[in-house]
């Protein structure tokens, strides 16, 4: 059950305006205007992992893609969920455009050469499974986990 006088929570005593300013962490207890902070679950070496599998001839990396971004980006987090490492990349999911962009980020941030990615699953999904041939699992973490991968854009401009 939630808080007495909170939308989810039992009837009860309304809380006065000092204690649900004071109420950090429970959102029912927020008044409008307060900004509540999410932790993000952060990407660390485990993380990055279990977006990876190995696979006959290299590697299925799990990613989750946001298309239509203002900055192509990559790898952009993590979602803890669905065990995918997140893709920002600036053309709308229109015709491929989206897939073909999400090859050059991924390309471009692990040094990778572009014909050794390709789609596997996920065409029309935000949820994509891409094969990296040639290279091995931890080989690809690692490159994944570099600070030079991890703190750039990848896109033009």
């Amino acid at each position: 059950m939630g808080q007495p006088g909170c939308a989810t929570g039992t009837p009860g005593r309304v809380k006065t305006g000092e204690e649900r300013h004071h109420a950090t962490y429970d959102p029912c207890l927020l008044m409008p205007g307060d900004i509540h902070i999410f932790h993000l679950p952060d990407m660390t070496e485990n993380s990055l992992a279990d977006a990876l599998s190995e696979a006959e001839g290299g590697v299925i990396l799990t990613i989750e893609v946001s298309a239509g971004a203002k900055k192509e980006r990559f790898p952009a987090g993590y979602n803890e969920w669905r065990r995918s490492i997140q893709c920002h990349v600036r053309p709308p999911p229109v015709e491929g455009k989206a897939n073909s962009a999400v090859i050059r980020c991924v390309s471009a941030a692990t040094g990778i050469p572009k014909r050794d990615i390709s789609l596997l699953s996920g065409a029309t999904s935000t949820v994509k499974r891409i094969m990296i041939t040639g290279i091995s699992r931890e080989e690809l973490l690692a490159r994944l986990s570099s600070d030079s991968c991890r703190n750039r854009d990848t896109g033009p401009d």
